[in-house]
């Protein structure tokens, strides 16, 4: 494609998040990707992290919900090692271990057939190599529907009609809207199945979910920003920082060590 880093651009197998990075701050990407920095991670990105966990565990019956349950009661401060005030921390550990509490796996187990849990896909969207990973994919035992499902720790996107997003949550809801249709992408190429329903599980807003109907178009939208995004990686000379507060201060995993955090 062409390149001041084209040699180490096309060493990297691409993911949703590396793409979506750069849509956030190029300058990250660029840390990440490019020089290989490690980083460090965030909290609230821990407390989600701490969850997949627990429910990759659940879903391939290696331990029960009050298995996790007593876990997440003893254990769940201890997966949170970078800063976040203790109310915040309360809640987060209150949340999660309610959902366990709540989740009947028995009747869980009676309904849908799991198809994959944390599923790792590689593929291609032409030349562009990717990476991901699927949290569940399940086929409803009623009628076979396919089900992706993503475990998100983040507020649930719709309003009370459960079709039209919550324009405070508009924007996030259009980004991962963007990822699990790369995903349904990768179910086709690798499986040979598509979803008929993708499904945000918002495990620490009440287990509400974002449910949406798979839509053909959109998966095309999707695949179209993907081809887009590593088009403006390979043609960036630059990868300036773009900064915000809750990026630059909470967020990013180079907050500590980025030259560009307290510029004006």
């Amino acid at each position: 494609m062409g390149s001041l880093y084209e040699s180490e651009l096309d060493a990297i197998t691409f993911s949703f998040s590396a793409l979506h990075g750069y849509e956030e701050c190029p300058y990250q990407f660029y840390l990440n990707k490019i020089e290989k920095e490690k980083g460090i991670d965030n909290g609230y990105a821990q407390s989600g992290s701490y969850g997949h966990e627990l429910f990759e565990q659940i879903f391939t019956r290696k331990i029960t919900p009050q298995e996790a349950l007593d876990e997440c009661v003893e254990e769940f401060e201890n997966h949170i090692t970078e800063y976040m005030s203790d109310s915040t921390l309360q809640k987060k550990k209150d949340a999660l271990c309610e959902y366990l509490a709540n989740l009947d796996i028995d009747d869980f187990f009676n309904k849908y057939k799991v198809l994959g849990v944390e599923k790792r896909f590689r593929w291609k969207i032409d030349d562009i190599k990717m990476i991901g990973f699927a949290d569940l994919i399940l086929q409803r035992k009623a009628d076979s529907k396919v089900i992706l499902v993503d475990h998100k720790s983040a507020t649930h996107f719709m309003q009370a009609d459960g079709k039209t997003p919550l324009r405070n949550q508009l924007s996030s809801f259009e980004t991962y809207k963007k990822q699990m249709y790369l995903y349904a992408d990768a179910m086709d190429k690798t499986m040979g199945i598509k979803p008929d329903l993708i499904v945000w599980n918002h495990f620490l807003d009440g287990g509400k979910k974002s449910i949406i109907e798979f839509n053909k178009d959109d998966m095309n939208k999707s695949i179209e920003w993907a081809k887009e995004i590593v088009k403006r990686i390979y043609s960036d000379k630059e990868f300036n920082a773009q900064k915000t507060y809750m990026m630059c201060n909470v967020l990013c995993n180079f907050r500590e060590m980025c030259e560009y955090r307290n510029d004006e």
